[in-house]
């Protein structure tokens, strides 16, 4: 909010103290006449790559009841920011997100009620396209003006300087993967615009299957059993698992080289903490459970 406020009032300069960097800063882009949000971040991709992350793990939890009264509106307010971000990156990683919660929204839980936001989702996302038709109907400049940035962010991407010039980063990495007949050129030796394709330049296959079997380890950890707080542990792994997701879907459509940032490590970390049995249990004392030889004389 601060972003478009300080664009739209020339005051930018407010923001100047987080906006440090010594290499290009593409804050002040517009694009079919809506401002690109970035925030503290150097561009809206890297904004919208960022909150994606929060929104899956946020709605996660909301779907988990955890906190509902402050997930819910938090998630929403993310997800609205995600779609101002005007970010092709953001609008993708909400396209693959937003199925993907809606699935698990319609699980039960262990006491066979449906979880509280199913019913809002499924009525939601029904509304749809009644609010389309009903925009369209009413609003034709709105409606024009919409399309047109919608035709300038995903269906004219691939025409655009920046298009074209992703689209060679994929042609030169995907050369080098061939080139070095599948083992890669190196970490740091080619860039793409697909984090797909930068693992296969750089790592080849074995460092590919290596990376996903690192993935898979870490979605398939499961809490162990007859723990306390289950529930709320239970929660915390889903939503970490989502935010890995999350991660994976941004890397997967813009990611330019082979570091993932720290998030993801951070949320493999929890995950695989959160798999782990406890030490000790609730009722058993640590005094109890420790014992210590005596001190020789």
């Amino acid at each position: 909010m601060l972003d478009i406020v300080t664009y739209f009032s020339h005051t930018e300069y407010l923001l100047s103290f987080v906006r440090t960097a010594n290499y290009a800063l593409l804050t002040a882009a517009e694009k079919g006449g809506l401002k690109r949000i970035s925030g503290t971040f150097p561009e809206a991709s890297a904004f919208a790559g960022y909150t994606l992350i929060l929104f899956a793990m946020l709605a996660s939890l909301w779907l988990d009841g955890i906190r509902a009264r402050t997930t819910g509106p938090l998630a929403i307010l993310l997800l609205i920011a995600l779609i101002f971000s005007t970010s092709a990156t953001g609008l993708i990683g909400i396209a693959a997100i937003i199925p993907v919660l809606f699935m698990r929204s319609l699980y039960v839980s262990p006491a066979g009620r449906p979880h509280p936001p199913a019913l809002f989702i499924a009525v939601s996302i029904a509304a749809i396209p009644l609010v389309v038709l009903l925009v369209l109907a009413t609003l034709p400049d709105v409606s024009a003006s919409v399309g047109s940035f919608f035709n300038e962010m995903l269906f004219s991407k691939a025409d655009s300087q920046s298009g074209r010039e992703r689209a060679g980063w994929n042609a030169v990495a995907y050369k080098t993967f061939l080139d070095t007949f599948g083992f890669g050129a190196g970490l740091g030796s080619a860039r793409a615009s697909s984090f797909v394709l930068v693992l296969l330049s750089n790592v080849g296959v074995i460092g590919i299957l290596l990376f996903g079997l690192f993935i898979w380890t870490v979605l398939s950890a499961r809490p162990p059993a007859r723990q306390p707080l289950s529930n709320e542990r239970d929660a915390a792994m889903r939503a970490a698992k989502m935010g890995i997701l999350a991660v994976l879907v941004e890397a997967s459509t813009s990611g330019t080289v082979y570091d993932l940032g720290l998030m993801i490590y951070v949320l493999a970390g929890a995950t695989t903490s959160l798999a782990s049995p406890y030490p000790l249990s609730a009722s058993e004392p640590v005094s109890n459970a420790m014992s210590f030889p005596e001190r020789q004389s």
